[in-house]
């Protein structure tokens, strides 16, 4: 892996309620919410921190 550069992840998951999977995501996980729609949403991410 290269010095300095996080590891990066993607998950996709499907929800019943994309309100509430919106409100989780931000609010209980701390992500950052990309693009979305009413009926989609893409680029939820979480800001990492190197513990190293």
């Amino acid at each position: 892996m290269l010095s300095g550069m996080p590891s990066l992840f993607h998950f996709a998951f499907h929800v019943t309620d994309l309100k509430e999977a919106r409100r989780f995501d931000g609010h209980t996980l701390g992500c950052t919410e990309g693009r979305f729609t009413d009926t989609w949403v893409d680029g939820a991410s979480l800001d990492t921190v190197d513990a190293s």
